[in-house]
């Protein structure tokens, strides 16, 4: 390849992979855009996914592989990957994961001519069965890439992948990344790099399809250190919005919902309630009435309070979920 800077750098973190890794490189290598680099970071998985790699590697000279000795985590893997990367945009792929025909393309050219920062896609889920059922995000979506951080405030999905990201949002800045950190690190980049956007241009096909591997992390129940790691997530982006009046209270309103969430689902009410200093005040019935509404507010409070009204609620959602093909 000419030493030239390639147009897109697939970003690719590996770990414990080996049953989808190759689907996820041929969907990425196969392409109609083929000036990109594959950027893969090897997180020291105890599977079989290095020798993927390297045969990839050894035959297509645009895939690169960057081996790490001990695991640090997708965030990590992510920022090591973007702290290489040499492509004008770039985007973010999982690696059971994989592209959609044509993606890379339309994102670009959408890049292009829009002169824009970012570039959002729609995406499919699909189960295990080849079910798939497409899933919508750029509805509410305007050139003003701010509208992305309404919108992701307001529930609509927030990972990075599926999308493209100038460089130059990465260039020059340092952004907050914590080790081993696998929950909520989409939202954490997110918050952080989107103020730094210019304009924003959505695509309103598929470019990716988001599997829903049964054995993959967000798909299990949260441990106690699991979850305080996915509060401080949460509690990170309330802070990086705190300073920002546009959208300090509707980043209070997310994370009021979090909270709701998390007591619904049956998550210690203690460990909920004082991960943060604000949370107590903030799970008040006054609060929560004052912040979301008074349906909220005593849904929440029947739910840390009374297990089997929480455990219907709980379940009811799970089968709206299945319904809508959002889970396995």
């Amino acid at each position: 390849m000419e030493n030239t800077s390639p147009k897109v750098s697939v970003l690719v973190p590996v770990y414990n992979v080996e049953k989808y890794l190759a689907r996820c490189l041929d969907s990425i290598l196969g392409q109609s855009l083929k000036d990109i680099e594959v950027v893969c970071v090897d997180d020291a998985g105890p599977d079989g996914s290095a020798a993927i790699l390297a045969a990839y590697a050894a035959k297509d000279p645009r895939v690169k592989i960057i081996t790490k000795t001990r695991n640090e985590g997708l965030m990590m893997a992510r920022k090591t990957a973007y702290g290489v990367a040499r492509g004008e945009y770039f985007f973010f792929c999982d690696s059971d994961d994989y592209l959609t025909e044509g993606a890379l393309e339309r994102l670009y050219a959408a890049a292009k001519g829009a002169d824009a920062d970012v570039a959002v896609g729609e995406f499919y889920y699909e189960n295990s069965a080849g079910r798939r059922t497409i899933g919508h995000r750029t509805g509410r979506l305007t050139s003003d890439p701010a509208s992305f951080l309404r919108a992701m405030m307001s529930g609509t999905i927030c990972t990075l992948w599926g999308s493209l990201y100038h460089r130059s949002l990465f260039d020059g800045h340092d952004y907050e990344t914590f080790m081993n950190h696998s929950f909520s690190e989409d939202r954490l980049l997110h918050f952080q790099l989107l103020p730094y956007a210019r304009r924003l241009v959505a695509v309103d096909s598929p470019t990716y399809v988001y599997f829903l591997n049964s054995g993959a992390m967000t798909s299990r129940r949260l441990t106690d250190a699991k979850l305080k790691e996915f509060m401080r997530a949460q509690n990170r982006c309330l802070e990086y919005m705190a300073d920002k009046a546009e959208f300090a209270p509707a980043a209070t309103r997310h994370y009021v919902r979090t909270l709701s969430f998390m007591l619904e689902s049956g998550y210690d009410r203690r460990l909920v309630e004082e991960f943060a200093g604000d949370n107590v005040r903030l799970l008040s019935f006054a609060a929560m009435r004052a912040i979301v509404g008074p349906r909220l507010a005593f849904h929440t409070w029947m739910c840390a309070r009374n297990p089997l009204y929480r455990s219907c609620a709980s379940r009811g959602r799970k089968v709206i979920q299945t319904i809508l093909g959002h889970r396995k």
